[in-house]
């Protein structure tokens, strides 16, 4: 029990570590590329009392297709080969599927684009009314080659209004994660293998303890196991009020939910069941032996 404590501790220790190195390149705010005379479309709309963020509101009243350019940052200050543009984005009246894009142009004249254009998630078109959310507009490039310019538009289909809140252009580094800010304990390739190898370790404790159970067998093994399990599922819940206390993102909160939810729940469930059941087949066997 001790043993499995200090791992599920260890565990939590080495998950807290910073594992990202992405770098905030440029932060876009609305104002102040007005006042320098570089904001390309859209009206500036102070923070309020629902939206405590400075935003801009570009609409198409029109229900011509018409691509409306934002702004461009010349030689931004990206040295690795992947990067990534974040912010928030709310529609109004939108009619077909909208979207945002940001034109990469590269050292000998190559131009290539990402769009959301995604069915759902940060990369999701823009459709209807909807409130802000987050989205991303990622690329990848050769190794070595850094971009020269970046442009930025929205591209409406037909009439709409898009709000665009601050901006952040990030330097990503090797190991960072296209849909995840910095600081997040996990990238999205482990957020899927750590719930995977948690649900799968608890599903074989729980699967031994059945087997074991059932069978009447090894009682002072299948307690050790269920509290194991116990130790983990409350690791995992003590993980997540940290995470969430330190403003962990969801994606990577739920795995330690899901796992902590089930590494308490079951074996708590069980402990009482099965002691009862362990009491009953001794009991059982004192009397055939009495009766012997």
């Amino acid at each position: 029990m001790k043993k499995a404590v200090a791992l599920a501790s260890l565990s939590l220790a080495l998950a807290a570590l910073p594992v990202r190195a992405e770098r905030t390149v440029a932060e876009i705010r609305w104002s102040a590329l007005k006042e320098e005379g570089r904001l390309l479309s859209g009206d500036v709309v102070p923070a309020g009392a629902d939206v405590t963020f400075e935003s801009l509101r570009v609409a198409n009243p029109e229900g011509l297709p018409r691509v409306l350019p934002l702004f461009t940052v010349d030689r931004p200050e990206i040295e690795g080969f992947r990067w990534v543009l974040r912010g928030e984005v709310r529609g109004e009246g939108i009619d077909g599927r909208a979207y945002l894009e940001m034109w990469n142009f590269l050292p000998g004249g190559g131009r290539f684009f990402s769009r959301t254009l995604g069915d759902s998630g940060p990369m999701g078109s823009l459709s209807g009314t909807f409130g802000f959310r987050g989205f991303i507009l990622p690329f990848t490039a050769e190794p070595g080659m850094k971009p020269e310019r970046l442009a930025v538009n929205v591209a409406f289909p037909g009439k709409g209004t898009v709000f665009l809140g601050p901006l952040r252009l990030v330097d990503l580094g090797p190991g960072d994660d296209f849909f995840l800010p910095a600081g997040s304990w996990l990238t999205s390739g482990q957020i899927g293998l750590v719930g995977g190898i948690g649900g799968g370790v608890l599903g074989l404790l729980g699967a031994a303890v059945g087997i074991l159970a059932s069978l009447g067998r090894a009682r002072a093994a299948v307690l050790a196991i269920l509290r194991v399990m116990l130790a983990i599922g409350v690791a995992c819940l003590v993980a997540l009020v940290v995470g969430w206390s330190k403003g962990q993102p969801f994606p990577v909160l739920f795995p330690f939910l899901l796992v902590g939810l089930i590494g308490t729940a079951v074996p708590a469930g069980l402990i009482g069941q099965i002691r009862r059941r362990y009491d009953d087949l001794e009991f059982r066997r004192m009397k055939a032996l009495d009766v012997g």
